[in-house]
């Protein structure tokens, strides 16, 4: 029996990271000691200030726990960041929300009128 073999079809957001890929460049930046040299698109100026909260995180961590691990230090954080990051979205989300919910109310079309109150 013979086999059609499919292509895999390459998603939208694949497409463009790889071309965001492409139009990367190198830069150095140092993280908790260590230099790094990062593929990104950002500039180093935006590499610089994400390089500065992981630092500033870690020192938070290292202050307040001075016989932590490195590598523990490192997760726990990765795990704070995600939580900000976490907590930032989904309050994103809320605004977004309050602000739909509020448009919806000054557009609604009151009965037997077929225009909205709002004048320009």
């Amino acid at each position: 029996m013979n086999e059609i073999k499919k292509q895999p079809v390459k998603s939208e957001q694949l497409e463009h990271r790889e071309q965001k890929v492409a139009s990367s460049q190198l830069i150095e930046t140092e993280i908790a000691g260590l230099k790094l040299s990062l593929r990104s698109t950002h500039d180093k100026q935006t590499i610089d200030q994400l390089s500065a909260i992981v630092n500033g995180k870690l020192k938070e961590i290292t202050d307040a726990h001075s016989e932590i691990s490195f590598q523990n230090a490192l997760i726990l954080g990765a795990l704070n960041l995600a939580e900000d990051y976490l907590m930032l979205r989904k309050q994103a989300y809320q605004d977004i929300s309050n602000i739909e919910e509020k448009a919806k109310a000054l557009f609604e079309v009151h009965p037997g009128n077929s225009k909205s109150h709002i004048s320009v």
